[in-house]
């Protein structure tokens, strides 16, 4: 009785130790098409597209970004930190701008030959 006792218990192990594996498996797979489709989503279809523009929205004092062509919106925070977010991103895009045409020669001026 020991011994049909013993390859019972060792029959049953061995069972126990595959339907791991395969259970294991089955969930890794689950969790890797999960994040595929998630980060399938999340980006332009083609990073050479050029934005055909960005269409902001509010909903309950959220800001929220979307593309076209895209089936997410992206959440961007509460509406008045978006909106202060962006006038400084203007604000720091005309500065720049400023500061690229300062440094830039007029035209018609000679370089200076220590000048890269």
């Amino acid at each position: 009785m020991k011994a049909a006792s013993r390859y019972i218990n060792e029959h049953h192990a061995d069972w126990g130790v595959a339907l791991f594996i395969l259970y294991s498996a089955l969930i890794i797979g689950a969790v890797e098409f999960t994040r595929r489709t998630f980060a399938r989503f999340s980006r332009l279809a083609d990073l050479q597209e050029h934005s055909s523009g960005i269409i902001f929205s509010v909903e309950r004092g959220q800001a929220w970004a979307s593309w076209p062509g895209s089936p997410v919106p992206v959440r961007l925070g509460p509406q008045d930190e978006v909106a202060e977010m962006m006038e400084d991103f203007i604000a720091q895009r005309a500065c720049s701008e400023r500061l690229a045409r300062a440094s830039r020669p007029a035209a018609g001026t000679p370089r200076r030959a220590d000048a890269p």
